[in-house]
């Protein structure tokens, strides 16, 4: 069983969470591998976090704050092209007389903007990680956490043997996500509310590991488990393995040491 709640690949880094503790494992511009040790329990927001993480429903709210914390900048920016392009795309059907027909027609065409635009994003985020390093160390990322929790053995040689096809990635939560916003958005007017709704309810059945359901997800979980091999992840090299190999082997001593007292 894996010991970590979360990870996260960098540009040239690897992280990886529990409870307790984040630990950053990266390349410096000499080549040399460092670490950065966090603890959530000094941190207010991880305070937080890990009570609301035990109530359904509003972990999912807190589960979007704390990535909008992690990567806002991002957030912002894609935002601000979604509204600036909403805006110049719309004008000709907000233009139109007033009608029952118009705003049924305003309505759809929103929707299927919305949808149109994800699928860019998506092309557009996958090209990147291809052709930039991410994908490898997304790739040893899993690839390390997936060699401990099946053999609990994280040497090189060992890691190269499993899978960069992680069940517990966060492309799995998106395609829960997406889904539950599709659904969500059919019915609701305003899309801000079936984004909100998305998260809350893709979260909640993302975190079901359940005997008698999760075989009913396996084929939501297949399309995750597509992207992840064919979009968001590389073969990685031995150079990436070992960034994730080291930033395993640190939050495993930490773990150890906090479960012994020390």
């Amino acid at each position: 069983m894996s010991i970590v709640i979360g990870g996260r690949a960098g540009i040239n880094s690897v992280s990886f969470s529990t409870n307790e503790t984040k630990v950053t494992a990266y390349r410096n511009k000499t080549g040399e591998i460092k670490i950065n040790v966090t603890s959530k329990k000094k941190s207010i927001f991880g305070q937080i976090g890990q009570k609301l993480d035990k109530i359904p429903f509003i972990r999912g709210i807190w589960m979007i704050f704390e990535g909008y914390l992690d990567s806002w900048k991002t957030i912002l920016f894609i935002f601000g092209i979604y509204l600036a392009t909403l805006f110049l795309s719309s004008r000709f059907i907000t233009k139109m007389p007033s009608s029952i027909g118009n705003k049924i027609v305003h309505h759809t065409f929103l929707i299927w903007y919305t949808y149109i635009l994800i699928i860019l994003l998506l092309v557009l985020y996958s090209l990147f990680i291809k052709f930039s390093p991410v994908g490898k160390y997304h790739s040893a990322e899993h690839m390390v956490d997936n060699a401990f929790e099946k053999s609990k053995n994280i040497s090189i040689n060992n890691v190269i043997k499993y899978s960069r096809i992680h069940h517990r990635c966060g492309t799995n939560l998106c395609v829960f996500i997406i889904l539950f916003y599709i659904i969500f958005s059919l019915f609701i007017k305003s899309l801000i509310l079936s984004f909100l709704l998305g998260c809350i309810f893709g979260y909640e059945v993302y975190k079901i590991n359940t005997r008698w359901i999760s075989p009913f997800l396996r084929p939501i979980y297949f399309i995750g488990y597509f992207l992840q091999k064919n979009l968001f992840t590389t073969p990685p090299d031995k150079e990436h393995l070992l960034v994730a190999k080291a930033a395993y082997e640190c939050i495993l001593k930490i773990h150890e040491a906090n479960k012994n007292g020390i």
